[in-house]
């Protein structure tokens, strides 16, 4: 349908409908990475679309996926059509827009103006729920989804146990009947399976298949029943965990550790005596991935969406990203309301509410933060046209990474004092303030590729609550300030340089429990083996990326080191 079939436009729609949850997605990136479409098109280009079908947002975005290349949310249009025809001019490209709801003939001209300078045989492809949709777009194909067959559907169900649920006597019998009112989607289908596992009795059961929902929800497409049963059916820690998600864009690619540092900051994970909150933080993104309210992702052969995460580095034995299915994500738009907000222009910060506790700016768009929002818990994408930031007293996550206009941290920032998560990777900031030092919740502080950081302050050693540092790509800073080992909660450490002097040596780390990534440099300060023992290298299990740096006058014994 896309290499083979000849059709008499340069630039033709082919589209994938179907119901959510059906696989539309799953498809489409299956036809984008097979190996004959990518040798036969010259450009390939993926982008979310979901709700907004905001022309001008959809160019910038095309632009950034195809070229790496960002712009402001008021760049003219001029500018990005004239971009966008030097981008495809004379290539034979693959577009996907995926989850597309447009019904408007006139947004969709405005946008279709704008490609059609590809090469004869470009392709736009376009998975929507909505048929009309496809039509409206011109689709000169359609290839359209059905649900798995009973058979299907009862084997996929099926197959989420680790026992066959037909050893008990009357549990087919209420199960296919639970599994036909999943309509054949694979995604519900899954999703119940994963409830049904831990009901061990027939009257669990019965009352799932009685439950008065499957008829309130019936004709509701945006998330459906069984979606709603799984979420009723999280323990409360958990619906907070999986609820906070929404915060994130449709299609976005999350970095796992960054979202369970998210989760501690909110005081969703409980402290226990027996369990580090880390661990306890893994294994409820583990059974969140189990009831398929949360997917797998790898990077390396992923397409679309925008990625929250940094370049950390080091290993959880858990997957390292994840991602939401857009109903999945639907779904915990719903249940938060309002308290999840996404802020794509500085007019819209008007319709923020009393009740919203997160959100989520667009770079290089100034806010003014006004009287509202002042029980905020998160804030993601924080620039300094970002007024008001001293009002959040009850912060708790402040995101300004990537923010290429930060080169200081105001003084003011001691006022946060709930403050537990600042990302300040990848900004041009070259010292932190020591008044740092008041924030004494603070447990992640990233400071990653930092290109032009010279030095900490000291003060940081006095901030006893820090679990995470990272240091990464930050060439500039030589030295640690004296006393680090005073951070008895620290976990991670990407860059740790040693010094020959006592106070910040390599012995020092014996004070820590790392846990996942620890970076060592200037090794050849190390004045013999002996010290490299006393860190107590080889009794760390737990440090799962260990990287060295330094010119060795002496050899190193390998049972000193057993990352």
């Amino acid at each position: 349908m896309l290499i083979r079939d000849h059709f008499e436009e340069k630039v033709t729609v082919v589209s994938i409908v179907g119901m959510g949850g059906l696989g539309k997605t799953t498809l489409a990136q299956l036809v984008y990475g097979d190996k004959n479409v990518e040798s036969h098109f010259q450009l390939r280009i993926w982008v979310c679309v979901s709700d907004d079908f905001n022309v001008a947002k959809l160019a910038r975005n095309i632009m950034l996926t195809a070229s790496g290349k960002s712009y402001n949310d008021n760049e003219p249009m001029e500018v990005l059509q004239r971009d966008l025809r030097q981008l495809l001019g004379q290539k034979r490209y693959l577009l996907v827009l995926d989850d597309v709801w447009n019904e408007d003939h006139l947004k969709w001209d405005a946008l279709r103006r704008l490609l059609l300078d590809g090469e004869e045989g470009s392709r736009i492809l376009v998975t929507t729920r909505n048929e009309n949709c496809s039509t409206i777009m011109g689709a000169k194909k359609s290839y359209l989804l059905q649900g798995l067959s009973e058979e299907r559907s009862w084997a996929l169900f099926e197959g989420t146990f680790t026992t066959s649920v037909s050893r008990q006597p009357d549990f087919p019998e209420i199960g296919k009947k639970i599994v036909n009112k999943c309509k054949g989607l694979p995604l519900a289908i899954k999703v119940m399976g994963s409830v049904m596992c831990s009901k061990r009795d027939e009257s669990q059961w019965q009352a799932v298949l009685d439950n008065e929902i499957w008829d309130i929800l019936r004709a509701k497409d945006d998330f459906g029943p069984a979606l709603w049963l799984s979420y009723v059916d999280l323990p409360s820690q958990l619906k907070k965990c999986f609820a906070f998600c929404a915060i994130f864009p449709k299609d976005s690619v999350i970095e796992v550790d960054m979202l369970v540092q998210f989760w501690m900051a909110q005081g969703f994970i409980p402290f226990q005596t027996r369990k580090e909150t880390e661990v306890e933080g893994r294994d409820i993104f583990s059974e969140l991935i189990w009831r398929s309210l949360l997917q797998n992702v790898t990077t390396n052969n992923y397409v679309g969406g925008t990625h929250y995460y940094s370049s950390k580095g080091g290993g959880w034995k858990v997957p390292r990203f994840c991602k939401m299915h857009d109903l999945i994500h639907d779904l915990a738009q719903f249940v938060t309301g309002d308290e999840c907000s996404t802020l794509p222009g500085s007019n819209e910060f008007k319709k923020i509410s009393k009740r919203t506790r997160h959100f989520i700016l667009s770079p290089g768009v100034g806010y003014d933060m006004g009287d509202r929002a002042l029980s905020v818990r998160t804030a993601l994408s924080v620039g300094t046209n970002f007024n008001g930031l001293s009002k959040l007293k009850l912060l708790r996550v402040l995101d300004m990474c990537s923010e290429s206009n930060v080169d200081e941290l105001s003084t003011s920032i001691q006022y946060l004092l709930h403050l537990r998560y600042l990302d300040l990777s990848d900004t041009n900031i070259r010292e932190l303030p020591e008044s740092i030092c008041m924030l004494v919740n603070l447990q992640t502080l990233n400071l990653n590729g930092c290109d032009l950081l010279t030095k900490l302050p000291m003060s940081i050693v006095y901030m006893n609550s820090l679990r995470h540092l990272h240091l990464s790509r930050c060439p500039e800073l030589k030295i640690m300030p004296f006393g680090l080992s005073r951070l008895r909660c620290l976990k991670t450490l990407t860059k740790y340089i040693v010094s020959d002097k006592a106070g910040n040596n390599l012995g020092e780390l014996k004070h820590w429990n790392l846990d996942g990534e620890l970076g060592l440099y200037d090794l050849h300060k190390v004045k013999n083996a002996d010290e490299a023992k006393e860190a107590k290298m080889s009794s760390r299990q737990s440090i799962n990326s260990l990287s060295c740096l330094g010119e060795h006058q002496w050899k190193m014994q390998n049972k000193c080191w057993k990352p």
